[in-house]
């Protein structure tokens, strides 16, 4: 089997992936892998630094749209924005940190 048949290799929580938890109000929890990502980056013309999250994951293991809230690692998170990826299969989405 092709390793692009099989995304799973990807995003293996025993390997490098992190465990997520995608909660909405009135449904049952999505369990599923992601390889998060965070990177600090200058905002405001180079005045300020901001740090960006992002989180890569199977397209078919979640369907995140903007205003969710999923969980990586036990730290919340809200979905700012879910992009297709790699022929649709993955999708990056771009999080902000829940302030707690």
């Amino acid at each position: 089997m092709p390793i692009d048949d099989d995304l799973s290799v990807f995003f293996d929580v025993t390997e490098f992936a992190s465990e997520c938890i995608l909660t909405r109000p009135g449904d049952p929890d999505v369990l599923f892998a992601g390889n998060f990502g965070m990177a600090d980056e200058e905002t405001l013309g180079a005045h300020a630094m901001g740090t960006h999250r992002s989180l890569h994951y199977a397209t078919d293991d979640a369907d995140l749209v903007p205003g969710d809230t999923i969980t990586v690692s036990g730290v919340p998170y809200r979905v700012d924005r879910s992009d297709l990826v790699n022929d649709g299969r993955e999708s990056l989405a771009i999080l902000f940190k829940v302030p707690g």
